[in-house]
């Protein structure tokens, strides 16, 4: 290779350099070289200077803007402070400040001042020489006592040291009383100087104080003109873990940009100067950092690259509208309010049954939202059933169950398989006991003339209150119009008479019905019935092929995960995808079927939410049911769904979720809460409904009395709502226990319960709470007294209601004064009464 057949080389450069070491070193040639060299080292010098100051530092053209603008704020803010000290005003006070500071100087320079000051030096010299005297005495009286003592002990004469000793001492109580009265002299003499010169500090203080705020915006000029550029950076030690299980600290640099993040004046800059909103205060900058709630790479320099807006980054910035994806990193509580798309999202992904087919871990378990199919024979028609399981918003528009897009045969197959494990179950259907049913109730058991009074049993109950009957009442329970068309007569009268042996987490309460009360409410809602099912729709007939099938449909598209198992497809997991870590998803994985324009995590959550199976092809067979939401509500779960990720931050800074506490209600009393299901509306010690007021402190809100008969026939305190308190039909003893309990248990021990005891309430003190509360405060227009005034709040006085009867007096006055320290959800601003006024508009109300 190289070579020619006579042996020559056959390669030009080898030859060339061959030749070049033939020519001596000082004739070689190296300018070409030399030129090529030197015009890459120019080129590579210039890049590298345009990348350091214009590619890579950008922060550095961000801080010399910044320090621009706060030196341009902190100049207005030193001519605005000038101004102020300028005015006539100021000027006035700060002359006077001025005048009375050269008199008090004169007066340092007075005769008075002077004698003063020459007479306390001489007192200071004469106390110092007559301690040293006294100090003499005490000594020389100290030698003598020596020689008297020692005399004695030996047997001599001591007379004379004796009297030596007697003279010293006395002389000694001489010296000491006199030195007493040169200090006293000393102490008035300082004291009258003092004055004179305390006059003169304070003079100086105030001079000085009053330019203190020109002194602290100069100093702040000054400040800011001597900044220097630099990177910034915030450390989070040990935020985040290493790939061997250890801790190492997380280095952020936003602040190198973001320069006004924590500065008050500036709220209303543009990026990247802008303040943080309020949360910053519960969110230290410099120990959470940004990236653990904003995302984004925090250590780069560059917007693009801190932003996240790379190939492949994980954790990209988070926008407007998504920013409180992340709060769900620490905050695990389902109601968290500075979040309120977060925690509609949590509440909707519980409340929707996500978790029944989809794994989330870590989630808190949920019951299933679904009630129990294994009596489903005994309860629906099956010609109800049959258009509920093709379409179940078309019967009850707010329901939580989704439309699965079956097709009639498929439908009809569902139908088939539930009905027929239900009865094959139970051998037939049963009673909750076990025991054979029997068919006992028929609309020949009506009596016409029932209806009305049905009505005014269902009325009296306010059955209306959780359900809807002509498009009027509470949207809590489903609408009853045609519900003798959706279930057998006998289950509704068992339903009705006790609900929770058929379906335990039902929030329905047990009312205290006779069983003829229960058929005349059945005889009213019958009469409700818009639509008929014919007898051709009840004799539903079906094959062990239609059975087999629908079994694996309810086994394939989950059912189990919202409902109790019917009967044998309590087999395998979780039909739905995992979702765990569902925000680490990368968008590669993600299979937008057809649709091309759409290619972001959001926008394919959001569209797969709204419409589930809009990614479905001919290959791609998608099975998610169609639960209708909305934009907002698929916003709702975005957020909740892009929140769950592998990061886990340190324990420390998570707020762990709330769980049932040590307050539960108990006893006899706990029992009725379950019975009626009082925690639905209400709350006790945080747990429970919002809907109706919290009951934590019952005992000391409402006597005793007024309790009992409100128990017996609720009346109404609010007007414009619509759920109101059902009534029951408690015996005594029930009410007994509720009350009692309420009142020995559910107590403030802040409330004194003897609060104005005997306390005469005069004239004028009734006429000054009437001014507060009518004019002051403008109490009425809020709430009625004597039917006038407004309805947002409870009704105070009227013929068949009264405060003072309601409330205790303790609660009253503490309620006027502070009612959020009493109920931190209430409505009724804290308008910050005095002691006094909250006293004497509690004495006007108990004045009726």
């Amino acid at each position: 290779m190289g070579m020619y057949r006579d042996g020559s080389e056959n390669n030009y450069m080898i030859r060339i350099f061959k030749q070049r070491r033939l020519i001596p070193v000082e004739e070689r040639r190296y300018g070409a070289i030399f030129v090529v060299s030197a015009v890459l080292l120019a080129v590579t010098t210039v890049w590298a200077v345009i990348d350091e100051v214009w590619v890579r530092r950008p922060w550095k053209e961000f801080q010399n803007e910044f320090h621009k603008l706060d030196l341009q704020k902190a100049e207005d803010e030193l001519r605005q402070t000038q101004e102020k000290f300028e005015s006539e005003e100021v000027q006035a006070r700060y002359t006077d400040i001025q005048q009375q500071l050269r008199g008090a100087e004169t007066a340092l320079e007075s005769e008075e001042y002077q004698k003063s000051f020459k007479e306390l030096e001489n007192i200071k010299a004469q106390i110092a020489e007559i301690a040293q005297e006294l100090q003499f005495t005490r000594s020389e009286a100290d030698e003598t006592y020596y020689y008297f003592k020692t005399a004695l002990h030996k047997g001599k004469p001591a007379e004379k040291e004796k009297q030596k000793l007697n003279k010293l001492e006395a002389e000694k109580e001489r010296l000491s009383n006199y030195l007493d009265s040169l200090q006293e002299k000393r102490l008035e003499r300082e004291q009258s100087l003092r004055t004179f010169e305390h006059t003169v500090e304070r003079l100086k203080d105030s001079l000085t104080s009053s330019k203190a705020d020109i002194l602290v915006w100069q100093r702040k000029i000054e400040a800011i003109k001597s900044r220097s550029i630099e990177i910034k950076q915030i450390i989070l030690p040990d935020f985040d873990d290493n790939n061997f299980g250890g801790k190492i600290s997380r280095v952020e640099r936003c602040v190198t940009c973001h320069l006004g993040v924590d500065k008050s004046g500036f709220e209303n800059e543009k990026e990247p100067f802008s303040r943080h909103s309020y949360l910053l205060d519960l969110h230290p900058v410099e120990k959470f950092g940004c990236t653990p709630c904003h995302g984004g790479q925090g250590v780069a320099l560059t917007a693009r690259s801190a932003h996240g807006e790379v190939e492949f980054y994980h954790n990209p910035l988070l926008g407007e509208g998504t920013r409180e994806r992340l709060c769900g990193k620490c905050h695990e509580d389902l109601e968290f309010p500075e979040s309120p798309t977060l925690s509609d999202g949590r509440s909707l992904f519980e409340s929707s049954g996500c978790l029944g087919c989809h794994n989330v871990e870590g989630y808190v378990k949920v019951p299933n939202i679904g009630p129990p199919l294994n009596r489903i024979a005994v309860k629906v028609k099956p010609a109800w059933l049959m258009r509920w399981i093709l379409n179940p918003k078309s019967y009850l528009p707010q329901t939580k169950m989704p439309n699965f897009r079956f097709t009639e045969d498929e439908a009809n197959a569902v139908r088939a398989y539930l009905l027929d494990a239900s009865e094959s179950a139970f051998g037939g259907p049963k009673l909750p006991d076990g025991s054979d049913r029997r068919q006992r109730i028929t609309e020949r058991s009506f009596d016409a003339r029932w209806i009305q009074e049905g009505e005014t049993i269902f009325r009296m109950a306010r059955c209306i209150s959780c359900h809807q009957v002509d498009g009027k009442g509470g949207t809590i329970a489903p609408d009853l119009v045609n519900i003798t068309t959706k279930v057998q007569l006998d289950w509704l009268f068992d339903w009705i008479e006790n609900p929770r042996a058929y379906q335990p987490n039902t929030k329905m309460p047990r009312y205290r019905f006779t069983d003829q009360e229960i058929l005349k409410i059945i005889t009213y809602l019958n009469s409700l019935k818009t639509s008929e099912i014919s007898s051709e729709d009840e004799n539903f007939a079906y094959s062990s092929g239609e059975v087999k099938r629908g079994e694996k449909l309810v086994i394939e598209y989950g059912c189990l995960g919202c409902h109790d198992p019917v009967g044998q497809e309590v087999v395998g997991g979780k039909v739905g995808a995992d979702l765990t870590f569902f925000g680490d998803k990368p968008i590669e994985n993600f299979d937008f079927g057809d649709v091309i324009n759409l290619r972001t995590k959001e926008a394919w959550v959001l569209s797969k939410l709204q419409n589930p199976r809009v990614f479905a092809t001919d290959r791609i067979i998608q099975k998610m049911p169609d639960f209708g939401f909305g934009k907002a509500e698929a916003k709702m779960l975005s957020t909740v769904l892009l929140g769950l990720t592998e990061e886990r931050l340190p324990e420390p800074f998570i707020q762990k979720r709330r769980t049932v506490n040590d307050n539960a209600p108990l006893g006899e009393f706990r029992k009725l809460v379950d019975d009626l299901n009082c925690l639905t509306c209400h709350r006790i010690y945080g747990l429970g409904g919002t809907l109706a007021p919290d009951l934590s402190y019952e005992g000391s809100r409402a006597n005793a009395e007024w309790l009992k008969e409100f128990l017996r026939n609720p009346t109404t305190l609010r007007p414009t709502l619509v759920e109101r308190m059902p009534k029951f039909n408690l015996p005594e003893h029930e009410i007994d226990i509720i009350v009692n309990y309420m009142k020995t248990v559910l107590i403030n021990n802040n409330i004194p319960s003897d609060f104005l005891n005997g306390t005469k309430i005069s004239k004028e003190e009734i006429e000054k709470g009437r001014k507060l509360y009518y004019e002051k405060y403008r109490c009425q227009s809020c709430h009625q007294v004597n039917y006038e005034g407004g309805t947002m709040g409870p009704e105070l006085i009227s013929s068949d209601n009264n405060i003072r009867l309601r409330r205790t007096v303790g609660w009253i006055f503490q309620w006027i004064k502070n009612p959020k320290a009493l109920d931190p959800a209430t409505l009724e601003p804290v308008l910050g009464l005095s002691d006094e006024e909250a006293l004497l508009i509690t004495k006007y109300l108990l004045s009726y």
